[in-house]
């Protein structure tokens, strides 16, 4: 799926309280959520400050999203993969100011994560479908030479052409 030639802002919300792991930034900010394609959306934390550093965080499927409604909080950990231990590589945690914008936040974010895990289940089909029929042609192609190996005129008709 092509990137779009001009993103679509989903999600924008300024004035942010945003906490960023570790020390990289706790402050107010900009979030918005971006989607670049049809199966690639971005969360983007734009610090209010200008030397602030912008984060752009992938919206996948392999994110940890808590959230608590009663607070108006959500909090996304991103963790490597592949790893036994899940331990959170990267966390945001974004305060939004009301309950109303608190769900638009959740409904927006987790249909871009579930169009991520589409696309990647679609992709999944195609590239099964490819292998499926790659053996599937090699099956019958080992079966039509065992069928010719055990055709006495096919092995004559070999023989007389040499």
């Amino acid at each position: 799926m092509a990137v779009y030639e001009k993103a679509k802002i989903l999600f924008s919300l300024k004035g942010a309280k945003v906490k960023l792991s570790g020390d990289r930034y706790e402050g107010i900010a900009s979030v918005q959520i971006v989607e670049c394609s049809p199966a690639i959306s971005m969360l983007l934390v734009i610090p209010a400050i200008p030397e602030g550093i912008v984060d752009m965080i992938s919206i996948t499927d392999q994110a940890q999203l808590k959230s608590d409604q009663t607070t108006c909080a959500v909090e996304i950990a991103l963790t490597r993969t592949g790893a036994v231990v899940h331990e959170p590589v990267f966390t945001v945690t974004v305060q939004l100011q009301e309950p109303i914008v608190f769900w638009e936040f959740m409904a927006i974010y987790t249909t871009a994560m579930l169009k991520y895990g589409n696309h990647q289940v679609a992709i999944d089909d195609l590239l099964t479908e490819i292998i499926n029929d790659e053996e599937s042609e090699l099956k019958d192609e080992d079966e039509s030479e065992e069928s010719e190996a055990d055709d006495p005129d096919h092995f004559e008709a070999i023989n007389d052409s040499a």
